[in-house]
């Protein structure tokens, strides 16, 4: 009887001990391989306030990437520098970056009223309009705004007084189940 409850302490010991250097390695890993270098790719970023990493989803390997914007000055450059230092960091991952920032309720409307512009710009490929009417549209709101496209997607910037608000609209449109 005693021989059986030393072997079952030991086993129970060993399975205690591995599963700790096996969190403590996840740890470390997630630390020195994943965290540390990608706060260095996106530390030094213009733009970029804060941002945290959420790669909770092990169903299909998504890394949500989550970052605060300000004042930035081409949206454009700064999604692909995100996305280009997300990519070489975390390797073929699927990465979905998500943007927070400071706006307000107005430029919110703001963007919905300028939202059908995009989706037939997108569709149409006539860029150079879609651009103009949005530029008109806002600048009679004395909202200062950008507009970038690119083969993946439109970039849109609006700036007011004290509030600023950033959209990537991809230019694929996905599939509806």
């Amino acid at each position: 009887m005693s021989n059986n409850s030393t072997r079952f302490t030991v086993t129970l010991a060993a399975i205690i001990l591995t599963l700790a250097l096996l969190g403590g390695g996840q740890f470390l890993w997630q630390q020195y391989a994943i965290d540390k270098p990608l706060a260095e790719v996106l530390n030094s970023i213009d733009g970029i306030d804060s941002f945290y990493l959420d790669n909770s989803n092990k169903i299909n390997d998504t890394v949500k990437v989550h970052i605060s914007l300000s004042n930035v000055k081409n949206l454009q450059k700064t999604y692909q520098a995100v996305h280009d230092g997300a990519i070489k960091v975390l390797g073929h991952n699927q990465i979905s970056i998500f943007i927070h920032d400071n706006r307000t309720p107005e430029l919110e409307q703001l963007y919905y009223t300028v939202h059908l512009y995009v989706q037939e710009g997108i569709s149409t490929g006539n860029f150079a309009a879609m651009a103009e009417r949005i530029q008109q549209k806002t600048s009679a709101s004395g909202v200062e705004t950008q507009v970038y496209v690119d083969a993946s997607n439109v970039y849109l910037s609006f700036k007011s007084i004290n509030a600023d608000m950033y959209v990537v609209v991809p230019r694929q449109q996905t599939e509806v189940k």
